[in-house]
C-alpha cells in the first residue's frame, strides 16, 4: 500500500509540474497579459486549479499579475532564465550584428541568428524588418529542426545516423504545409546539403518564408543566419535570389570568428 501511495503521489506531482509549465509556456507566447479565463480555455483546467498554479508561479517570480486587468505576464525569474542562455552567446551576437544590420537594411526583411539546442533551434538575435508587415518575434523561442530553414541546414551538417535519431520521434504539423513524413524531410535535408542553404515556405508559419545558412568557427558550424519575411512579399523567387548574399554575410561573420 505505501508503495502504491508513493507512486500515485509521484504521478500527481509530475502532472502538477506539467500543468504549471504549460501555463508558463502559454503566457510566454502572448504579447500581452493573459487573463485566467483564456488560460483555462486553452488548457482545459478548471479555474480553481489554474488559479492555484498561477499563484505559485507568481509567488516564485515566474509570472506577474496586473493590478487592474488581472492578466498574467512573464515575471523577472522567467526572463532571467532566457537572458542567462542568451548571455552565453553575447560575443557571437556582437560579432554578427554588423553583418545582420547590413542584411536587414539591404533586404528590408527580418534577419535572425540562431543556434542549435537539444530540443531545436534557439533564436538568440533578431533584427526586425522596418516594414509594417513582418514576421513574428522569435527571440528566445525554440523552432523545430524539421520545419524551420535554420533547422534544415543544421541537420544537413549531421551524419545520417544523427538525423535518423532526431527524426525518430513524432513530427507534428505546424501548418497545413508542414512536411511530417521522415523520408520527405530527409529529401529536404539532402537538398539543403547540396545547395548550402535551407529554406522554409509556410511550414513553420503559414504566412512566412525564410532561408538560412551556417556560420562556421573553423570547420564546425556554430550558428545559423537567416532572412525571413511575409510570404506575399518574400516570394520563393525573391528568397532564392538572396542565397548568395546571405552566404557572403555568413562567410564574413565566420572570418571574424576565426581571427
Amino acid at each position: 500500500m505505501p508503495v502504491k501511495n508513493a507512486a500515485a503521489k509521484e504521478a500527481s506531482g509530475a502532472q502538477t509540474v506539467e500543468r504549471a509549465l504549460l501555463l508558463l509556456k502559454l503566457v510566454s507566447e502572448e504579447g500581452q497579459p493573459v487573463p485566467i479565463a483564456k488560460l483555462c480555455e486553452q488548457t482545459g483546467l478548471n479555474r480553481t486549479t489554474a488559479y492555484r498554479l498561477l499563484s505559485t508561479l507568481e509567488s516564485s517570480g515566474f509570472l506577474e499579475r496586473e493590478a487592474v486587468g488581472k492578466g498574467y505576464r512573464l515575471g523577472y525569474a522567467a526572463a532571467s532564465l532566457c537572458l542567462g542562455i542568451v548571455r552565453q552567446y553575447a560575443p557571437l551576437i556582437r560579432l554578427a550584428r554588423p553583418e545582420m544590420e547590413r542584411l536587414r537594411d539591404e533586404t528590408q526583411e527580418s534577419v535572425i541568428l540562431a543556434v542549435a539546442r537539444i530540443s531545436g533551434m534557439l533564436t538568440i538575435d533578431q533584427l526586425d524588418s522596418p516594414q509594417a508587415v513582418r514576421i513574428k518575434n522569435y527571440m528566445d523561442n525554440i523552432s523545430p529542426f524539421f520545419c524551420s530553414s535554420n533547422g534544415k541546414i543544421f541537420l544537413a551538417q549531421l551524419t545520417d545516423d544523427e538525423i535518423d535519431a532526431i527524426l525518430a520521434g513524432p513530427l507534428e504539423s505546424r501548418t497545413p504545409r508542414t512536411v511530417t513524413d521522415p523520408d520527405a524531410v530527409r529529401a529536404e535535408i539532402r537538398k539543403a546539403r547540396r545547395n548550402g542553404y535551407g529554406t522554409v515556405f509556410g511550414e513553420l508559419d503559414e504566412s512566412e518564408n525564410g532561408i538560412s545558412v551556417a556560420v562556421h568557427d573553423g570547420l564546425a558550424p556554430v550558428a545559423f543566419l537567416s532572412i525571413a519575411g511575409p510570404a506575399f512579399r518574400l516570394t520563393r523567387d525573391k528568397l532564392l535570389k538572396l542565397a548568395p548574399r546571405l552566404q557572403q554575410a555568413a562567410a564574413e561573420i565566420s572570418q571574424k570568428l576565426t581571427q
